[in-house]
């Protein structure tokens, strides 16, 4: 069995990833909250977006742990 190489970012690139994925956080639980809808509208949700918020904060974790 090989082992497995993580790859090497620098501190600007972690920072730059890290920025994303905070970024991609709070528009999933908004759009998971209905909070991307017209105001008049009631809320529809229309996908269980927890599979994806699971996602997002494990790469927040790999990301702050590098």
């Amino acid at each position: 069995m090989t082992p497995v190489v993580s790859p090497q970012f620098t501190a600007a690139e972690l920072k730059l990833i890290l920025h994303a994925l905070l970024d991609a956080r709070v528009v999933l639980q908004a759009v998971e909250g209905g909070m991307l809808q017209h105001p008049p509208q009631p809320p529809v949700h229309l996908h269980d977006l927890t599979p994806e918020l699971a996602r997002v904060e494990a790469a927040l974790l790999l990301v702050t742990a590098a």
